[in-house]
């Protein structure tokens, strides 16, 4: 997290860019959606005190500019104007109890694969704060944390994020790796399912103690 120069944070009005149409019930009146792609030029008519992005490791082709194009719509801006990016590694595990040849792991290396040629490669996340200081950010914190794959952790709050991110992952993992292995690797949508039911099971072996940087 980095902010352009000063202290406070005022979320005074919210306007989240979603790539799909939003069920609009009960929205505050401070909110309001719009569809839109993050990294066409951005064209807004005001600007913003906080700007939030999540899990959009491989999703975002050119991070210079997106930070970039971040930083020019919230300086300037008093009191408070921040940005925050909250993303992901690929899984490891420090005991090497995740191998190579599990499917979890195969999984992820063809998913680095597919997003790199399709231009929207992962990016390291050591990198993102540098591109936030160039891009004139000051102030800056980082955070790290690991989101174990199921409850095989001991303590009770990395074992209750850990049964929060199974769900997460085996809910999602299909939908992580079918567009991507079929556009970047030429995979047929079989190959892509017997994959992701395989990777399940390694995200729920208890055995396996991998996690999620974050």
């Amino acid at each position: 997290m980095g902010r352009s120069g000063c202290t406070r944070l005022d979320q005074s009005a919210r306007l989240p860019a979603q790539i799909s149409d939003v069920l609009q019930q009960d929205v505050p009146p401070n909110v309001k959606f719009e569809v839109d792609d993050i990294e066409d030029s951005w064209t807004y008519s005001h600007l913003f005190n906080y700007i939030h992005s999540r899990m959009m490791n491989s999703s975002i082709s050119k991070w210079e500019e997106y930070i970039r194009q971040s930083y020019e719509y919230i300086q300037n801006l008093t009191p408070g104007s921040w940005l925050e990016l909250q993303d992901f590694a690929q899984p490891l595990s420090d005991d090497d109890t995740l191998k190579e040849e599990h499917a979890l792991y195969q999984s992820m290396k063809h998913l680095v694969e597919a997003a790199a040629k399709t231009d929207h490669a992962f990016v390291d996340l050591d990198a993102l704060k540098h591109m936030m200081e160039a891009a004139g950010f000051v102030d800056l914190s980082e955070l790290r944390f690991k989101w174990p794959s199921n409850t095989w952790p001991r303590h009770a709050k990395f074992k209750e994020l850990g049964a929060s991110n199974h769900e997460n992952i085996t809910t999602g993992l299909q939908g992580f790796l079918m567009a991507a292995l079929i556009r970047g690797l030429g995979w047929k949508a079989d190959e892509v399912n017997v994959l992701a039911a395989q990777a399940r099971k390694d995200v729920g072996d208890r055995n396996i103690h991998a996690y999620w940087p974050m």
